[in-house]
């Protein structure tokens, strides 16, 4: 009996230790996977916050991303050998009357480029005093029971800018579920009007067909910074 029960209780520290390191290991990944996008976003910080000192006022920060993926592989286990393999985050920024784009990624950041911004910033400083102040509604339906029921979910695909201004910052992140139509059962959003005609899906928008535009130029200019988040 007493090698019975010291067999079954070396089985029982053997699970305990291999739980303790299944535990430990998954710990430890997400929390060097959770580092690294905080790497890459003070990586963009620091890159704006010099902007700022050298006197630049109109800067945009601006990335899109799924609450899935806001946790991302480290760097230190992928060899980079896709360039665009990562949710990327993007700054504009205008200089004497030229804008300039660059791109950040888990793996570089890419040499800006000069290009055409299609009267962006003078629409963005027309209506800057409107999209501070607007906020996108939820998406709501109206029940069978005639009541006012809302989606709200902290899951899904985000879209997000930042304006760095002489005088003030703007941040806007919109859920794209705000945007839906209806939902797959059929419920019909009543602020689908409101939230897709608003001024910031304006922005994001323009934002939007910026970066497709450029996007081709982006991938073939030259990595200047390799593995910024180490």
């Amino acid at each position: 009996m007493k090698s019975f029960a010291t067999k079954n209780r070396n089985r029982f520290n053997d699970m305990k230790s291999t739980i303790t390191l299944c535990l430990l290991l998954l710990c430890s990944s997400v929390f060097g996977q959770s580092r690294t996008v905080e790497a890459l976003d003070s990586f963009v910080l620091d890159f704006t916050k010099k902007l700022k000192r050298d006197k630049i006022s109109n800067i945009i920060i601006y990335k899109s991303y799924s609450s899935e993926s806001t946790t991302q592989v480290n760097t230190a286990d992928y060899d980079c050998s896709d360039e665009f393999w990562s949710n990327p985050s993007y700054v504009m920024w205008q200089d004497r009357k030229m804008t300039y784009l660059t791109r950040f990624d888990m793996c570089h950041r890419y040499t800006q480029i000069t290009i055409d911004d299609h009267g962006f910033w003078q629409d963005f400083q027309k209506h800057e005093k409107q999209l501070k102040a607007e906020e996108l509604k939820d998406f709501e339906f109206i029940s069978e029971e005639k009541d006012t029921l809302s989606y709200v979910s902290a899951h899904g695909t985000f879209k997000e800018f930042t304006y760095l201004g002489r005088k003030q910052q703007i941040k806007k992140t919109v859920g794209l579920m705000v945007l839906s139509e209806t939902t797959a059962q059929g419920e019909k959003n009543i602020n689908y009007d409101y939230n897709s005609n608003s001024r910031t899906m304006v922005v994001i928008r323009k934002l939007d067909a910026i970066i497709a535009e450029n996007e081709r130029l982006l991938k073939v200019a030259k990595s200047i910074t390799t593995h910024p988040t180490k």
